[in-house]
């Protein structure tokens, strides 16, 4: 009998220890209703509410210094600023904005890189590493903040793909963060390897550490590799039936890294420490289409109908999604202390590309109102773990802002408002673009 209340008591225990599990599983995990909550308007989301402070930027003109505004990626220290436009890195200075000089060089020897796929940073060490030519070779190549070549890395065996891509607009490609290197790539559709891993953790001599799979390809594993490209050479028509993957959402806040896979509505967070990924914002976007529709690049105008959120964006206070639906693109902001949801949109078009025959949709995602120095709207087209960065050209600031409304606009920091009137008042159309960087709260 007294066997019996043991194991009774300890069935009791048991059980109770596997509910608080559950519970505090269930307490790291938030669910997130983006379809309940999507056309919950509001009419603007101010940047105040997530920022504390903005600079601005306007990068010096020259000869040497000018760049196209297809920005690949974009670092920022404390006292150096990087853009890589694909051929060229070009290094300029926070404190004045002028150009310093160029990081290596575009070529075929030792130091050279034959592109630079993107750009990470080491601001403690001075170092900038330049990921060159993935898709051919796999090197890593570090340099100096002077410029001075150090070594090159092979990261993987060439040939393998190991590149990120253009995604709404940004290049997502691999960067440094937390001493390590993460590696975003698509699924392999050309280079012949039937690994189907798309974020890759590095260490600092380019050793691999771990590699995540998008949990909702495992099951088709043989379907994305049977779909892939077999050869060289093929018609523009075909690769509409490639079947292929975005490179993941990288989102940094101060020590929390989070990572959307575009086929899984869940967003994880990564543990630097352990090499983990674990689920942390469940995504409720309503129905699914098949996977194939998912995966295949030609796309369907029904598939838009369909809602997938493009981007995150982390703060003290606020989890922002882009999420997108129809023709439209959506800002959704969290709070994560009441759980309410507010939406503001922006309209887009859904465009035919008939050398595919398939369907793409054209929407940019709404922005932040400017209520710190004013102008255009505020949207960071990169980041890092403290701050947003929003690149404005100096065309479109000389066709959408108003100088004299401007002068009057009611805004937190006037004198911000002023430097930036100054700007515009001397602002060529041929001039580089200005950066505005906003720092998180």
């Amino acid at each position: 009998m007294f066997m019996k209340y043991i194991c009774f008591f300890l069935i009791i225990f048991l059980a109770i220890s596997c509910k608080r599990n559950i519970d505090q599983q269930s307490f790291d995990q938030v669910n997130i209703f983006v379809e309940d909550s999507l056309y919950n308007y509001t009419r603007s989301f101010l940047l105040s509410e997530v920022v504390e402070n903005i600079s601005i930027i306007p990068l010096e003109t020259k000869k040497e210094s000018v760049f196209n505004n297809r920005i690949f990626s974009f670092s920022i220290g404390e006292k150096d600023l990087f853009i890589n436009s694909y051929l060229k890195i070009y290094h300029f200075s926070v404190t004045d904005n002028k150009y310093i000089g160029q990081i290596g060089s575009l070529g075929n020897g030792p130091s050279d890189f034959n592109y630079a796929g993107s750009v990470g940073i080491d601001d403690r060490s001075k170092l900038i590493y330049v990921y060159s030519g993935v898709q051919t070779n796999n090197e890593m190549k570090t340099y100096t903040y002077e410029g001075k070549f150090l070594k090159s890395i092979h990261m993987a065996p060439a040939g393998a793909h190991m590149e990120g891509g253009f995604t709404k607009g940004e290049y997502r490609g691999s960067l440094f963060v937390n001493n390590k290197h993460i590696v975003r790539r698509m699924l392999p559709i050309m280079d012949g390897s039937k690994d189907i891993w798309q974020i890759g953790i590095f260490d600092t001599a380019g050793k691999k550490i771990v590699t995540f799979v998008d949990p909702a390809n495992v099951k088709y594993r043989n379907d994305i590799n049977r779909h892939r490209a077999v050869k060289r050479g093929y018609e523009v028509a075909e690769m509409a039936t490639f079947w292929d993957a975005d490179s993941p959402v990288l989102n940094q806040y101060f020590d929390h890294v989070n990572i959307l896979f575009d086929s899984n509505d869940t967003i994880y967070r990564y543990n630097s420490d352990k090499n983990t990924l674990r689920p942390r914002y469940i995504l409720h976007c309503g129905d699914r289409p098949p996977f194939e529709e998912i995966r295949t690049l030609g796309k369907k105008k029904s598939y838009f109908q369909y809602i997938f959120v493009t981007n995150v964006l982390e703060t003290k206070d606020f989890l922002f999604l882009v999420a997108e639906k129809d023709n439209n693109s959506f800002l959704l902001r969290v709070d994560m202390k009441t759980g309410d949801i507010k939406s503001i949109k922006n309209e887009g078009k859904i465009t035919e590309l008939s050398s595919m025959r398939s369907y793409d949709r054209k929407a940019t995602p709404p922005g932040f109102t400017n209520d710190l120095c004013g102008g255009m709207p505020f949207f960071p087209r990169f980041q890092n773990e403290k701050q947003w960065i929003a690149i404005y050209t100096a065309e479109e600031l000389l066709e959408q802002v108003d100088i004299e409304k401007l002068k009057k606009e009611k805004v937190l920091y006037p004198e911000k408002r002023d430097q930036l009137v100054k700007i515009l008042e001397n602002l060529k159309e041929d001039d580089n673009s200005v950066i505005m960087v906003a720092n998180l709260k």
